[in-house]
């Protein structure tokens, strides 16, 4: 039998990336993608195992490259989430592209927007009255987005009304739409 230092090896039964041999066996230690665990079959090779796996360099110890890599996971997922985050709030605010929708709204447009969930939570089939009410706001009027030239005059549909999207730029609206007097359809522009 070829003598072994005490290390962890390439696991012989395959089930494991590494398993750590004590110079006398194999133990129950095993080690995947630098993570370090106790298998749980109580199964362990045999010892003249050894002898039929590839002699290696002893694996230096695959844990600290493991350590470092979960150390940097959590800086990379917070990247990543922040990168998106950046990305949404330029979407939402017209590509930061220098066009009007990337102006904040002015006390007056404010006094016509919404929040996202109040839209969300407006059931259909209320009618206009009860939703004006309901959302404790007068509507804006279309007329400005299209002197503005945040929208054109065949995006304003006159059976519609309109609120501004709150902490949006101008342009980004909310459109609520009437048919015999009650709301069927609600789009977010």
């Amino acid at each position: 039998m070829t003598e072994r230092p005490a290390a962890w090896h390439p696991d012989p039964t395959r089930r494991h990336q590494f398993r750590y041999w004590d110079g006398q066996g194999w133990t129950l230690n095993v080690a995947d993608h630098g993570i370090a665990s106790v298998d749980p079959s109580t199964e362990l090779p045999r010892s003249s195992v050894a002898d039929q796996v590839e002699p290696v360099e002893p694996a230096s110890d695959p844990l600290p490259d493991a350590h470092r890599q979960r150390r940097r996971w959590p800086w990379a997922l917070a990247a990543a989430v922040l990168a998106v985050g950046v990305a949404a709030v330029l979407l939402l605010q017209g590509g930061g592209s220098g066009d009007q929708r990337a102006a904040p709204l002015d006390a007056e447009q404010q006094s016509h927007a919404i929040k996202q969930l109040y839209f969300d939570n407006l059931p259909l089939g209320l009618p206009e009255p009860k939703v004006i009410a309901a959302l404790g706001k007068q509507p804006e009027d279309a007329k400005s987005y299209v002197n503005k030239g945040v929208a054109s005059a065949g995006d304003i549909k006159p059976s519609c009304i309109y609120y501004n999207r709150d902490g949006a730029g101008f342009g980004s609206r909310f459109e609520l739409c009437f048919k015999d007097g009650l709301l069927t359809e609600k789009h977010a522009a």
